[in-house]
């Protein structure tokens, strides 16, 4: 769609400007985080990996919705899907049987035996929290055990320094026993943090010998986007007990999963446990739409392809640039960290948020995030191409030139 075309659409269908829709988000609505930029932008459309503002401006999307835009804004077999089942049913709550749920649960859990062959049973939620907590009930209940441990690693740490504190805090804070680990294969909010090859492994070793069960979060790394395979942990070679998946698993669409084993999961008979939405048929036809789409377009090769010539271009801007002080990620989940110097390598959360208003005005979208507020995220829906890979990086190098 060309920016005109999209100017033209665009003011056909919504009269408010961005200040007036701002204006009446502040009278109305709870005074927590929202809009991001000195000057918030209303994005009103979007096709593929491009959004529009009210005033037809064309953005690329370099964040994905908080990598949730798995496949891309509107993708045609997305929209075609989801209007299909809103034709015949929009909800339907667990009590009643709908064919949707168990499909969708047995392909999901057949791509989950690609990591451990004993996955076998899902549970549906409507987001990635709600999945987490359901995580650590199931591990709880199993073990059963109340204390889980969720890795927090720092770029900083090694591998054994990692593996080193996990031990400690097993001998200091706990009893020896461990309900579960939680880890992100690739850390999301935190940074784009991305553990040593060894690290999953030893780590996993350690928790189960203290009882515990290994809990891979793959809310964001999921879906394909660290490249080549579904799952982010595969790149590890470490075997889950519980998988957790949510955001970019139906585009955008309201969903969280869980999948485990059905030995983990028979500890959960006889006790109540219930979920209105989760499940629901209009969820079910987007992360099936969803998992079309990956498989038929090769989306998690193209994220390896178009991710490593992102990283390359990024790496070479390191090189370049003081300020770009480490440069980590796999596939389509990248972190940039910015610096003051790469002597000092202090912290410089302001310079990222410059980086992100100049990429912003320069029509290219990314987030930001970090244990200090100091790495910009790059994460594009996985239908991105080396042409936006470049993009990306030429209006990252204008932002650091200032």
């Amino acid at each position: 769609m060309s920016p005109k075309i999209a100017a033209e659409r665009v003011k056909s269908t919504t009269a408010a400007d961005a200040s007036s829709t701002a204006a009446v988000r502040a009278a109305h609505l709870m005074p927590l985080p929202g809009p991001m930029f000195a000057k918030p932008i209303q994005i009103v459309e979007g096709k593929m990996q491009f959004l529009y503002d009210e005033n037809g401006k064309e953005y690329l999307d370099g964040f994905a919705g908080v990598a949730t835009v798995s496949i891309g804004h509107s993708h045609p077999h997305f929209v075609a899907k989801l209007k299909a089942q809103i034709d015949k049913l929009q909800h339907n709550p667990p009590l009643y049987l709908h064919p949707s749920v168990g499909a969708f649960a047995k392909r999901l859990a057949d791509k989950a035996k690609t990591v451990n062959s004993d996955m076998e049973l899902c549970f549906f939620t409507n987001s990635g929290p709600e999945a987490n907590e359901m995580a650590t009930f199931i591990a709880k209940t199993y073990t059963p055990t109340d204390y889980a441990y969720r890795f927090d690693g720092t770029p900083e740490q090694s591998t054994k320094a990692a593996l080193r504190g996990l031990e400690m805090t097993l001998k200091s804070s706990t009893s020896g026993k461990l309900a579960g680990f939680f880890a992100e294969t690739i850390m999301g909010v935190g940074g784009s943090i991305t553990p040593g090859k060894a690290y999953f492994g030893e780590a996993v070793e350690l928790v189960h010998k203290h009882g515990g069960l290994f809990i891979c979060d793959e809310v964001q790394a999921g879906v394909g986007r660290t490249g080549d395979h579904y799952f982010g942990i595969k790149h590890w070679g470490a075997v889950p007990d519980i998988l957790v998946m949510a955001k970019g698993l139906a585009n955008g669409y309201p969903i969280g999963a869980v999948i485990t084993t059905r030995a983990i999961a028979d500890s959960m008979k006889g006790l109540l446990h219930y979920n209105t939405f989760g499940g629901g048929p209009m969820a079910m036809a987007a992360a099936s739409a969803v998992m079309d789409v990956v498989e038929n377009e090769n989306l998690a090769e193209n994220a390896r392809k178009v991710g490593d010539r992102l990283l390359s271009g990024l790496r070479k801007l390191q090189q370049k640039f003081e300020q770009v002080g480490d440069v980590r990620g796999m596939g389509l989940m990248v972190g940039v960290e910015i610096v003051k110097d790469k002597k000092s390598r202090d912290f410089a959360p302001d310079l990222a948020m410059k980086i992100v208003e100049s990429m912003k005005d320069q029509g290219v979208l990314v987030g930001k995030g970090g244990m200090e507020g100091n790495t910009v995220r790059i994460k594009p829906p996985l239908c991105w191409t080396n042409q936006d890979a470049d993009r990306t990086v030429a209006a990252f190098e204008q932002a650091l030139k200032g």
